[in-house]
């Protein structure tokens, strides 16, 4: 996963666990805080995905990460969220499925949209990404993102359940 977002940022991948909490680890990117990413969109990255480890049987074992939750930001130059993946099974929200919010850093202006919980699937990080180098003009730090993020995802795909 480090090298994963280092295409786009040489920010680390920290992990924290409270063990008082029924919630699973979490990785985040940095201090958890948005990460500028590099470029002329002048756009910043929040990335934190719960996870847990667990067994797993045949080409996938005998142990595996499964992720539990994410939360995926995209945030503009004034801190104002672009749009947000989110996936929070745990905690005090009622939407537990995969959503997306967009943010008035989208330039939305209907109420009802920037407050609403757009279903999705669940959405890899690789997408993402990928996604700010494509869509959002963030400068790539590796000239192989496009085989690493591919050769990511495809790992991904091949041992989530």
């Amino acid at each position: 996963m480090q090298e994963v977002v280092r295409c786009v940022t040489y920010q680390p991948l920290r992990y924290s666990t409270n063990y008082k909490s029924a919630e699973p680890p979490l990785l985040v990117l940095g201090n958890g805080d948005p990460v500028p990413l590099p470029g002329p969109g002048r756009i910043s990255l929040t990335f934190a995905m719960h996870y847990a480890i667990v067994r797993a049987t045949g080409r996938r074992g005998p142990w595996r990460t499964s992720t539990r939750g994410y939360l995926y930001g995209l945030d503009d130059a004034d801190g104002h969220e672009i749009l947000g993946y989110h996936w929070h099974p745990y905690g005090r929200s009622p939407e537990t499925r995969p959503h997306l919010h967009l943010g008035a850093g989208a330039g939305v202006r209907r109420p009802e949209l920037t407050s609403a919980h757009l279903p999705t699937g669940r959405i890899a990080i690789e997408d993402v990404l990928r996604m700010t180098i494509t869509d959002f003009g963030v400068q790539p730090l590796r000239a192989d993102w496009q085989q690493v993020l591919a050769e990511s995802q495809a790992a991904f795909e091949r041992s989530r359940t």
